[in-house]
């Protein structure tokens, strides 16, 4: 039976199509009277239920969007976070560094002489430094370039009281303020630089690659270490102006006083 669709004119074959219009797909009901000039009612199916509504495609995807978007504003906060952190400890350390570092005044080095004793005050009591001597080292041992020689300068250190005497026969000084970090010397020449002394390693090396206990024996180091020792410098001929102690806090390197012996007659 042919029937016309009234929704969009179509004619159609409404047993063939089973009431379904195939062009505008408006469904006829079978109770309407049909025929063949007949135009039927029509409904479209209706898409929405009564009662509580069913989500659509597009709340889902909103939701899932959003839901996307906390975890991606969390992630970023996590990663912002690691980053961050580090850097602010860090630019922290370095503050608290540089406090540590800065002298509230000017130190002027005060002037010593040598065989003159220099007072070093630590928590131990007070260690009395001396430099004795100053001798250039011939260079049979040493592999010295043109131009330049090897410096010894020669020191004792006079403990306090109270220094175990165990200590002293070893000829090492082991207090826990005594270390690389808290009492340096430092060769200045007069093209203005600061040398620092050579390692105890090299000089040991250069005489036959002599081991610990030479080195205690003769009291070679590359900072005040023994009561009665030595440390080594390369510096260019005729250059030596001074020589220059600082005594430092070794655990923040901050300095606490300062040596300047100016007159340094090196003997040969």
């Amino acid at each position: 039976m042919k029937v016309k669709c009234r929704n969009c004119g179509k004619r159609f074959d409404y047993d063939l199509y089973t009431g379904l219009c195939p062009k505008c797909s408006t469904y006829y009901q079978p109770d309407v009277s049909m025929s063949d000039t007949s135009e039927v009612n029509a409904s479209k199916p209706n898409t929405s239920m009564s009662g509580t509504s069913q989500p659509t495609s597009k709340t889902k995807k909103d939701k899932g969007f959003l839901s996307n978007k906390k975890i991606t504003i969390f992630l970023v906060l996590i990663i912002i976070t690691i980053l961050v952190i580090p850097v602010l400890m860090a630019s922290y350390q370095i503050r608290q560094r540089e406090q540590e570092l800065t002298l509230e005044s000017l130190q002027i080095p005060a002037s010593a002489n040598v065989s003159e004793p220099i007072s070093i005050s630590t928590s131990m009591g007070t260690y009395l430094l001396t430099i004795t001597g100053i001798s250039e080292e011939p260079d049979s041992c040493y592999d010295t370039p043109e131009g330049y020689q090897v410096i010894a300068i020669y020191y004792t250190i006079t403990p306090p009281a109270n220094e175990p005497q165990s200590s002293i026969d070893d000829n090492y000084i082991l207090s826990s303020d005594w270390s690389y970090r808290s009492l340096a010397a430092y060769l200045h020449t007069k093209s203005g630089q600061y040398l620092q002394a050579v390692s105890e390693y090299d000089i040991a090396r250069a005489n036959g690659d002599k081991d610990y206990d030479w080195r205690k024996e003769n009291g070679i180091g590359s900072y005040f270490q023994y009561y009665n020792g030595s440390i080594y410098y390369l510096v260019k001929e005729n250059d030596i102006a001074g020589l220059l102690i600082n005594h430092k806090n070794p655990d923040t390197d901050q300095l606490i006083e300062s040596y300047y012996i100016n007159s340094l007659e090196v003997s040969r």
